[in-house]
């Protein structure tokens, strides 16, 4: 559950420390503040990059992610990143092993591109990354989800897929590589990646 940093108890902020999630909770609180500008349509110094990741939280809410949750925020940075390296190819032949070696990466929970993100740029442990990520996916509210946006998204052969495979895809869409048409609406079945960190209960 995230509030602003200022609201902390001293407890809980030494909590926050501990845990490795302090930097990342302040730049999810800085998004939040962001979005909401966004949707106020107050979008003055956005750069273009702050103007996608918005559009991309656009897209998650949209889809019933929790706006309150950590991993949103997160998942949102995942999907961000994937965008970066998608917009590099140029459509050729060989950008296909550019795809299959991030996907790759994206579905292997410790692989060097949720090092990048998850411990060098978030400062957090990847295990607690994921963890919250995961927190997220759980928190989905399905009743709220937008069913002809989710459709062009999966298509209607809607399969088990990990959140890693997912995210990939959630960033084709928003650069507009793709979309599915006249797909029927099939709720998504996400799964954990194979070797990603245990649900937090049994920690």
């Amino acid at each position: 559950m995230l509030k602003a940093i200022s609201d902390y108890s001293e407890n809980e902020k030494l909590l926050l420390v501990l845990q490795g999630c302090d930097y990342a909770t302040y730049e999810a609180n800085d998004d939040i503040k962001k979005f909401n500008r966004y949707q106020n349509n107050q979008i003055d110094g956005f750069s273009e990059r702050t103007l996608q990741d918005m559009e991309i939280l656009v897209m998650l809410k949209d889809l019933g992610f929790p706006m309150h949750e950590l991993g949103t925020y997160l998942y949102k940075d995942l999907i961000s990143e994937i965008c970066e390296v998608l917009k590099k190819l140029s459509d050729r032949r060989d950008d296909i092993n550019v795809c299959r070696e991030l996907l790759g990466k994206l579905n292997d929970a410790y692989s060097s591109f949720y090092h990048a993100i998850g411990r060098e740029w978030k400062e957090l442990g990847i295990s607690s990354f994921h963890l919250y990520i995961i927190d997220a996916l759980e928190s989905i509210d399905y009743d709220s989800v937008d069913q002809e946006l989710s459709s062009k998204i999966n298509g209607n052969d809607f399969y088990d897929i990990s959140y890693g495979t997912q995210a990939f895809m959630l960033a084709a869409y928003a650069l507009k590589k793709y979309s599915f048409s006249d797909a029927e609406y099939k709720k998504p079945l996400l799964k954990k990646l194979n070797n990603g960190p245990k649900p937090r209960e049994y920690w």
